[in-house]
């Protein structure tokens, strides 16, 4: 660094420093709200499940409307993710859509394990005699 003023090069390794720290706590601070969002994302899908539990007394009621509430947020979060791929579709409504084409997609499969689930479980029960 012959041209350059002889104290530059430390200005240069303290504004990098400043700069690394400053990209760091921005990246623990967006990490620190993902994460407060998605543990309040989960209690709310837990504690209303569990309100439905209480209110109808059936464990049964509890699990599907999870799976259903579990679904739609999965499907909500692909749909928002297929929003991002501007090749697809290069629409300015292509977020909402997403969105709400996840979110029916993420319930009709939801609602399909349900019925499965159901199914199986009367299948197995017909299948299976309690001991006398």
């Amino acid at each position: 660094m012959g041209d350059l003023a002889p104290g530059f090069g430390s200005y240069l390794l303290f504004l990098f420093g400043v700069l690394a720290l400053a990209a760091f706590l921005s990246l623990a601070l967006v990490s620190t709200a993902l994460a407060l969002t998605s543990m309040c994302l989960i209690g709310g899908i837990i504690s209303s499940a569990k309100a439905l539990h209480l209110l109808r007394r059936a464990i049964a009621g509890e699990f599907k409307t999870r799976l259903l509430q579990i679904g739609g947020v999965l499907g909500a979060i692909a749909g928002a993710a297929a929003g991002l791929n501007s090749n697809l579709w290069n629409s300015p409504w292509r977020w909402p859509l997403g969105i709400f084409v996840g979110s029916l997609c993420g319930i009709a499969a939801a609602g399909i394990f349900n019925r499965v689930s159901i199914l199986l479980a009367r299948f197995l029960a017909a299948r299976v005699q309690p001991p006398v």
